[in-house]
């Protein structure tokens, strides 16, 4: 059965040498590594709004620490107690700044909107890519049937041991395609 749609496939695609097909086989590689790229930009991205959702958070979460320490008077010994989360709180205002929209805010619901639709695209390439990715794992299968029986055949027409010709034509030879 396995034989038979490998087969069928050659036929379909015109292929009947091996280089035919190692360039389906680079036509489908092809194919799927850009898609492969496309995917991960898009989780790239996907992972910086995340890391800007979490400096929001972390904003939000540390300004009570930061109003106590800008409105207290020993502030040399308030923040050697809270040194981590202040320089923290810092960092994470500096690289939020550049990301503040017109008003002045950060823009928590844009980057949700943006996130939906990275992940949305996301599961679109996967879905795209998906029947590429399958038939080049069957066409790396058929290739490798072929290669077997290419070598069977090389093995069958080097073969001293002795055996007559007759017998050796009655052994199943695979079509060859080069």
């Amino acid at each position: 059965q396995e034989f038979s749609k490998s087969i069928n496939y050659l036929q379909t695609h015109q292929i009947e040498t091996m280089e035919d097909l190692q360039e389906r086989i680079e036509e489908l590689n092809g194919v799927v590594s850009v898609s492969k790229k496309e995917i991960s930009e898009k989780r790239k991205q996907l992972k910086e709004l995340e890391n800007l959702e979490k400096m929001a958070e972390v904003i939000k979460t540390n300004q009570p620490l930061i109003d106590e320490y800008n409105h207290f008077y020993f502030q040399k010994r308030y923040y050697q107690q809270h040194k981590k989360e202040i320089n923290y709180y810092r960092k994470c205002e500096r690289e939020l700044k550049q990301h503040l929209d017109k008003n002045g805010k950060v823009p928590t619901a844009r980057w949700k909107r943006e996130k939906e639709e990275l992940q949305a695209g996301i599961e679109e390439l996967k879905a795209d890519n998906q029947p590429y990715q399958e038939e080049l794992t069957f066409v790396k299968k058929v290739q490798s049937c072929a290669d077997i029986a290419r070598r069977d055949r090389e093995m069958a027409e080097a073969d001293t041991s002795g055996r007559s010709e007759e017998k050796r034509e009655k052994q199943v030879k695979f079509p060859a395609f080069y």
